[in-house]
């Protein structure tokens, strides 16, 4: 998909972010590869694993902060790997 950095890490349909279609004009598609993870802080403060973003997914990526409210955002990956982008 279009939507995937790496085609062999996807989301369980069960716990993926799912973009609601009026938390942002001109949405597209509810998909986001992003998934609610659980958190040892309980469940009232819940975190979101997701893939670096694309340069055709960063408006997807927005999308998601703003419709679920996200306070922080931490990276885990260097922005680029051996030459090569791994988040817009």
């Amino acid at each position: 998909m279009d939507y995937n950095r790496y085609s062999d890490i996807l989301t369980y349909k069960d716990n993926r972010v799912i973009l609601k279609p009026k938390s942002f004009p001109n949405n597209d598609t509810d998909y986001i590869n992003a998934s609610f993870v659980d958190s040892p802080f309980g469940p009232d403060e819940r975190i979101i694993a997701a893939q670096g973003p694309l340069k055709g997914t960063i408006r997807h990526f927005w999308r998601m902060i703003i419709q679920e409210d996200v306070t922080l955002i931490i990276t885990l990956c260097n922005l680029v790997e051996n030459k090569r982008s791994k988040c817009e």
